[in-house]
Formats: structure tokens, sequence, C-alpha cells
């Protein structure tokens, strides 16, 4: 059964690639549009990230493309955040806050250091330090859009909410225990441990253990990337309208594949067209 998944992703992959081809002219604002910016790049990471869980089943790596469905669950469900609002102001807010969290808490990090600096062993030097935040402080000069000003007045980098929050309770009830299953793959976890640890007596594999619930969430992780592909969808396809046929080729192709490998895992009277 697996086999057919890996070959699902493979197919998702192979679409996705004609998305991008189809749209890969298109010339966006990094500022102006970064909403646009962000869904083209969704697109890219989904049609990788289904390639390389395509080829992890293959070589039998079944619990290491867990990990990257966790990827593509946080993706899905940034854009969605981002697609929200219908007010555009703050849907480019949105992108700039997300594309911010990243140096936000690099930022976090390197106030550590200013800390440890002043210790007896450092970990790293007064000269590295400063060319950080000098680095940093670059960054804020180059993009001030990804920044904001705190109460204190200091300016900071913009950063989003938990993942929790950007979902809303609505989505949190339908789909964060996906993603807290897929957490359990990410480090060393109960488990992990009945998969891996050799049991007396125990005659099922590990693959035959968790076979069943890694097609359930294989399964809904191609249905996190249709969302995707969706929403980017609408999002670009207003700046090449002459391509909206083809794109939408595309997104029903994605759309049946995922309701191949549903297998009843989730409601297909719930699966729908975006």
């Amino acid at each position: 059964m697996l086999k057919e998944y890996s070959d699902f992703y493979s197919q998702a992959s192979a679409i996705l690639q004609r998305v991008e081809e189809t749209l890969e002219d298109l010339q966006f604002d990094e500022r102006k549009q970064a909403v646009e910016v962000f869904a083209a790049q969704a697109v890219s990471m989904c049609q990788g990230h289904c390639r390389a869980i395509s080829l992890l089943l293959d070589a039998d790596l079944f619990t290491d493309s867990i990990a990257i469905c966790r990827s593509l669950f946080e993706l899905c469900f940034n854009l969605l955040w981002i697609n929200s609002t219908t007010d555009e102001a703050e849907r480019l807010a949105r992108a700039y806050k997300l594309e911010g969290d990243t140096y936000f808490h690099f930022s976090k990090e390197v106030k550590l250091f200013e800390v440890d600096v002043n210790s007896e062993s450092p970990l790293t030097s007064r000269e590295r330090l400063r060319e950080i935040n000098e680095w940093l402080e670059q960054a804020k000069q180059d993009s001030p859009y990804l920044t904001a000003s705190t109460a204190n007045g200091r300016v900071e980098f913009a950063h989003a909410p938990p993942l929790t929050e950007r979902m809303g309770q609505q989505l949190r009830l339908q789909y964060y225990h996906i993603y807290r299953f897929m957490c359990l793959f990410t480090h060393p976890s109960p488990f992990l441990r009945d998969l891996y640890l050799q049991h007396t007596g125990r005659s099922e594999s590990p693959r035959e253990l968790a076979e069943e619930p890694l097609k359930r969430v294989l399964s809904y992780t191609l249905l996190f990337v249709e969302m995707v592909a969706g929403n980017a969808a609408k999002l670009m396809l207003p700046h090449a309208a002459d391509r909206t046929s083809i794109v939408q080729r595309c997104y029903d192709e994605l759309f049946e594949i995922t309701e191949r490998a549903n297998k009843g895992y989730f409601a297909t009277a719930g699966h729908k067209r975006i």
C-alpha cells in the first residue's frame, strides 16, 4: 500500500511542477506583493517535498517522510492564515510577520549570546557578536516592512502568533491532532520506542505497526498540499488570467489524487474544491 502512496506523491509533484512552469514568468514585487511571493514559494516547496516523500517511501524510510509532512502542514496553515482575511493590507501584514518571524527568533537567541559573552567561558567572541548584530541591523534597514515598533519605542522584527492561533478554533479542531501525531516522529517518543525497540515475542515489524497511521498521515498531507495549491492559485491567477484553464486543470488532477488517497480517512463530503 505504501507503493501506492509513493505514486500519489510522485504524481502530485509532477502536477505542481506544471503549475510552476505555467506561472514561472510572473514577476512580483517582494514588498508590495509579498502574499503572491509567499504563495509562489509555497507551490515550489510542495513540489519538492512531495517528490522527497515519494523517494523516501520507495526507500522504505517511512517514518522519515513524516518530518516532511509536518513541514507541509505548517506551510499549508501559514498560507491559509494569510488568505483567511479579505483585507488586503492585513494579508500583506501577515505575510510580513511570517517572513520576519525567523529574524525575530534569531534576534532572541542573539540576546542570549550578549549575556553569554560576559561569562568566563563565552561561546562566541565579541567581534563575532558585533558582526551578527550589524547583519541584523542591516536586515532591518533593507526590509523595514518586516519590523514593528515595540511599546518602549524599540524597532524589532515583526513576528507571527503561534500556529494554534493562526489556525483558529475550527481548523485546529479539524486538523491539529494530525500535527501533534506528526511531531511524534521528530524526536524520541513512546510511539517510536514501540516501533524500533525490539520486544520479545512481537511478531509485527516496525513497518507493519506504523503502516495504518502512516497512510492516514500521508492521506491528510495530500489534502494539505491540495489546499496550498488551491489557495496559491487564487492569489496568483489574477496576474495571469490567460493561464487560468491550465492551472485549473492541474488543480482538478490534484483534487482527484487526494480523493483516491483518502481511503475514508477524512469525510469525502467535506472534501470540496477550492
